[in-house]
């Protein structure tokens, strides 16, 4: 699928051919999202530390991976309180960087 952007041609790759099915700017979308589900990936094991669990039991991992996310919360939170003093959008900033400048 072809789509025309800025005098630029995007080349997306789909297995649904029929375009009345899933329009251009609907693979375009999802093709976004797909992105931020990998950035949230990145952030939750590289930034908040989340690449090795530190305990052996259940409730420990539970603990974990709750307190994890909760602070992934907050720094979403934070981030968008930054992006809107900015007058940014949202993926222009970097949650990492919001993070780092916390120390």
């Amino acid at each position: 699928m072809q789509v025309l952007y800025k005098g630029k041609r995007f080349r997306y790759l789909t297995n649904e051919l029929d375009e009345e099915r899933l329009p251009a700017p609907y693979v375009v979308a999802l093709y976004w999202q797909r992105w931020r589900i990998e950035d949230v990936h990145s952030v939750v094991k590289r930034v908040l530390g989340l690449t090795y669990f530190r305990v052996g039991s259940l409730n420990g991992l539970q603990l974990q991976l709750w307190v994890t996310w909760l602070m992934y919360a907050v720094l979403v939170d934070l981030t968008d309180a930054v992006v809107e003093e900015l007058n940014q959008p949202f993926a222009a900033v970097s949650m990492e960087m919001v993070y780092r400048g916390l120390y």
